[in-house]
């Protein structure tokens, strides 16, 4: 680990090895091997990256301090508040700035700060662990496509796989709030335009971060982009350009993860799907073969009713 001293790395490798475990009892194979390289401001270099490389890093992940995150979030609020308070005179803006610092410091404390290390950590290099031990020759798809070669919501579901107990929890909980609410509108024979519940889209569709991240922070004026590695921090309508169909893809990836790992009773599941995606990125192809085996449907269309009806049965709505 690279920080600013030897008890914020022990803090940052802590974080990483409990999910490093993970990996390998659900995908079957040992994490590549890794390094967090920790700044207040800037990213890495190409040439501190083929170091890295170069010592056996496989996996290498640029990470912001939590003053460099605080720094940023500043300076997002900053660019969000500008944009809306133009027609502000000198003492409203002033209370309305103050204002927006004092709703800031609940996400830029050192309880928020331990917690979305806890969580993002693991899960970004869940992300990296996928590619490197099922797609070897590349970390990234040409062209700035998120993610790796693989399936968008195999990608996905790695990295939330990797995330802490209270942070699965949170996304259950969350999902099963959008869930009721989708059933209560169809009982009441409401318009449902939530996607939450759509598997085969889920399974089809690009990562809705989007199919070229690079496009995105071109939108996103600041910050820094030194090398290959560029780090940034989105607020207000600049996180609402990503957060809306994100946080979806999460929600469904862990529940998906759930539901797979329900049915099949076998944990390293994962590494077997992942492994045949490696080969054929046809899921279904994948289910007509060996869906039954691993007491999953065989088509998609089955695997969606199948789907459904056990999120019946964890999220029951006697009550609509």
């Amino acid at each position: 680990m690279i920080a600013d001293s030897a008890e914020r790395a022990g803090i940052l490798i802590s974080l990483a090895e409990s999910g490093a475990s993970n990996f390998e009892a659900m995908f079957g194979r040992p994490p590549a091997h890794y390094v967090i390289v920790e700044r207040t401001e800037g990213g890495l270099s190409d040439s501190e990256r083929e170091a890295l490389k170069d010592a056996g890093y496989a996996a290498i992940l640029p990470w912001l301090s939590p003053q460099g995150f605080r720094n940023q979030m500043t300076e997002s609020v900053r660019r969000a508040f500008d944009a809306s308070a133009s027609m502000l005179d000198d003492s409203q803006r002033e209370l309305a700035w103050q204002s927006a610092l004092a709703q800031l410091e609940s996400r830029v404390s050192d309880k928020a700060a331990e917690d979305r290390d806890r969580t993002a950590i693991p899960h970004e290099l869940g992300h990296m662990w996928l590619i490197h031990a099922f797609w070897p020759n590349s970390l990234a798809m040409p062209g700035g496509h998120y993610g790796g070669p693989g399936p968008d919501w195999l990608d996905e579901l790695a990295a939330v796989l990797h995330e802490p107990d209270e942070a699965s929890a949170q996304r259950r909980r969350h999902f099963g709030e959008r869930y009721l609410a989708i059933r209560l509108a169809m009982a009441r024979n409401e318009t449902v335009t939530d996607e939450l519940l759509d598997l085969k889209a889920y399974l089809t569709k690009a990562h809705p971060v989007g199919g070229n991240p690079q496009e995105l922070l071109a939108q996103t004026p600041g910050g820094p982009n030194i090398g290959g590695a560029t780090i940034r921090v989105l607020t207000g309508p600049e996180a609402q350009r990503v957060a809306g169909d994100g946080i979806r893809f999460y929600l469904q990836s862990r529940l998906f993860a759930d539901y797979i790992l329900h049915r099949s009773g076998k944990p390293v599941i994962f590494g077997t799907i992942a492994g045949a995606m490696a080969e054929n990125p046809d899921f279904g192809l994948w289910l007509a073969a060996h869906g039954d085996k691993n007491g999953l449907p065989a088509a998609i269309d089955e695997l969606e009713d199948d789907w459904l009806e056990w999120l019946a049965e964890i999220y029951p709505v006697e009550a609509i």
